[in-house]
């Protein structure tokens, strides 16, 4: 009997640990209901890749109120019939009371990363409710308020048009996404690339908190890539919004995972250059000779743009050319970077930058980040002026 009572109890304690680690699995895969997790990695590196409905809803919506001519968001719209389908499935509503206040929501004819923020962090639940403070979003958001009122309108915008029955009857696109990076993944590994661009950086002695690297993918604005980032007391989450995209494509399909990890890198290294090279801004003003922004850079894209904005455009690309060369090989790193910076983007000096981190990488002792080098490289950079 006492052999009955002793195996009865131990079977009670498996189960009971059964049924605590089913508890603890379900927790963890309970992500965002919004969310198609592409890719997630916990530990040296917190990486996440991702596509989110309410985000991608709101991109379409802001095509809708733009008329479906943006040459941004469902660019040529009637060539494609993933975005027919959204134009004829929505245009119906171009007279909803969201998109008749929707100019504040957009930034000129793109996409609005305060609102992206907002978007992307609503509970994990079906009453969407706010998760972000209104300094994180306060060049579109000026209090609560305001930020209530546009989760409350997106969320009537939302359900009005039935827009997750939109979205998952051409679930194709999404699942098709998904297989593509599960499949090719091995062929540009992130989360190895992100640690070689941190110790590069020297990411530890510039920022303590936790970091979080986030990539939004979406097929609904397919060839640009932007950043943005949120800040709490002990994290800070940087923000790749793109999409997988071949960006010299016009195939909607037709994916380009190396092209992608190398955008993420990109954008991802904005944040920790962009700053100091703005901080240094006296040291343009000093060594500046270029008479216009045309001779720095070629392309009109960028020479808009602040002398410190090209800058750390140049200064982003060098150092990526860096980590692929120290991830693969030379090689690589012009084939992937540099060669096509200096073709199609017009950055005839990025070579002379490239060429001068070498003397940041025989330092390291003396320059323990690359905020302490920046000086170095404007100067190397702006005594090319005539």
């Amino acid at each position: 009997m006492k052999k009955y009572s002793i195996m009865i109890i131990m079977c009670l304690l498996l189960i009971s640990c059964s049924s605590s680690n089913g508890s603890a699995s379900t927790a963890k895969k309970n992500t965002n209901k919004s969310e198609l997790v592409l890719y997630e990695h916990e530990g040296d590196i917190n990486y996440k890749i991702y596509n989110n409905k309410m985000v991608d809803t709101y991109i379409i919506a802001s095509a809708l109120y733009l008329d479906f001519k943006s040459d941004r968001l469902l660019p040529d719209t009637d060539r494609y019939p993933l975005y027919i389908k959204a134009k004829e499935y929505f245009t119906p509503y171009r007279d909803h009371p969201f998109i008749q206040e929707f100019s504040e929501y957009l930034w000129y004819d793109d996409i609005n990363s305060d609102v992206i923020t907002i978007l992307l962090n609503l509970s994990n639940d079906y009453k969407l409710e706010n998760n972000i403070e209104v300094d994180q979003v306060s060049y579109t958001f000026s209090n609560k308020e305001e930020i209530e009122k546009f989760i409350k309108d997106f969320k009537k915008f939302y359900e009005d048009t039935k827009a997750e029955e939109f979205l998952n009857s051409n679930s194709e696109i999404y699942l098709s996404m998904k297989e593509y990076y599960n499949n090719n993944r091995d062929k540009a590994d992130i989360s190895i690339l992100l640690k070689e661009m941190e110790s590069y950086i020297g990411v530890n002695e510039k920022i303590t908190k936790t970091i979080n690297y986030q990539t939004v993918v979406t097929p609904w604005r397919p060839f640009m890539g932007s950043f943005f980032q949120t800040d709490t007391e002990d994290k800070v989450t940087l923000y790749s919004f793109q999409s997988l995209l071949n960006y010299n494509s016009r195939n909607l399909e037709d994916y380009d995972i190396e092209q992608s990890v190398s955008t993420e890198v990109h954008e991802f290294l904005h944040f920790f250059v962009n700053k100091p090279v703005k901080d240094n801004n006296f040291i343009i003003d000093k060594f500046n000779q270029f008479s216009n922004k045309e001779e720095l850079v070629e392309s009109s894209l960028y020479s808009s743009m602040p002398w410190n904005r090209i800058t750390d455009e140049y200064f982003v690309r060098a150092i990526q050319g860096r980590i692929y060369r120290n991830v693969y090989d030379e090689k690589k790193a012009r084939h992937t970077i540099l060669d096509k910076e200096l073709l199609y983007g017009g950055f005839h000096y990025l070579n002379g930058i490239y060429e001068k981190l070498e003397e940041y990488e025989n330092n390291r002792e003396k320059y323990k980040s690359i905020d302490s080098f920046v000086p170095i490289l404007i100067e190397e950079l702006f005594s090319n002026g005539k």
